[in-house]
């Protein structure tokens, strides 16, 4: 998956290209133009719209905090759709994949539930090197990354040089397991439609309704004074 501030530089005859739909460099249309037949990954840099695939944490676009308040966002209006986050394996504090990977956490936003795009560049000395970051290649982050943007001086159209990701061959095709579906309870930071709405007056149950981590949805109910009911899908 090739990308470039400048669509003219990217060579033809790939299956995905990456672009940004906002921000200084907005070059998914053109993309999109230029290369119909291919996928096309439009990410937003500074996270003011949901229409597009994922989100951009780096320096001068949003942090990693950023990424995770938007991946939530896009998950509560999409809950089927497993949201990108690109994120330098190596970045700045606060910008960088492992801090994406705790504001996830600390989010309750469940791994299977994105698709994460690392950056590494050269990973041995004095040439490129393809991989997908994660245990058995790089060994610099776990759990393994979806995609890897490996070079950031790969040769492009007339010897410009662009960047080349490559990604999980399942990258576009793959949906949460609904074997690995779980659900917060309310009270706990989760995806929950409905917060505390009360159905029965006259026994004061409290129902709500939110979404499992495969996007299925779940209820449950307390009585006063009492706790939450296990989920019950519905």
């Amino acid at each position: 998956m090739p990308d470039s501030i400048h669509v003219e530089d990217l060579p033809p005859g790939y299956p995905a290209y990456l672009g940004y739909v906002d921000g200084r460099y907005v070059t998914a249309p053109d993309l999109r133009k230029a290369f119909p037949a291919a996928h096309i990954l439009e990410l937003t840099v500074t996270g003011a719209t949901l229409e597009c695939d994922g989100v951009d944490s780096e320096k001068q676009d949003l942090t990693a905090a950023g990424a995770a308040d938007w991946t939530a966002r896009k998950l509560a209006s999409s809950p089927r759709f497993q949201p990108v986050i690109y994120a330098s394996v190596l970045g700045e504090p606060g910008y960088g994949m492992h801090d994406v990977l705790r504001e996830l956490s600390i989010r309750s936003i469940p791994r299977s539930r994105v698709r994460l795009i690392s950056a590494h560049y050269k990973w041995r000395t004095g040439g490129f090197a393809k991989h997908i970051c994660g245990p058995g290649t790089c060994n610099l982050i776990s759990p393994a990354m979806d995609g890897t943007q490996w070079a950031d001086d790969y040769p492009g159209v007339s010897g410009h040089l662009i960047d080349m990701s490559v990604l999980r061959d399942d990258f576009f095709t793959a949906t949460p397991d609904p074997q690995e579906d779980s659900v917060q309870l309310p009270g706990v930071p989760g995806i929950w439609l409905i917060l505390h709405q009360l159905l029965d007056t006259q026994t004061q149950v409290e129902y709500v309704v939110g979404l499992g981590t495969s996007g299925r949805v779940y209820m449950t109910k307390r009585p006063p004074g009492g706790q939450w009911a296990v989920p019950v899908l519905i």
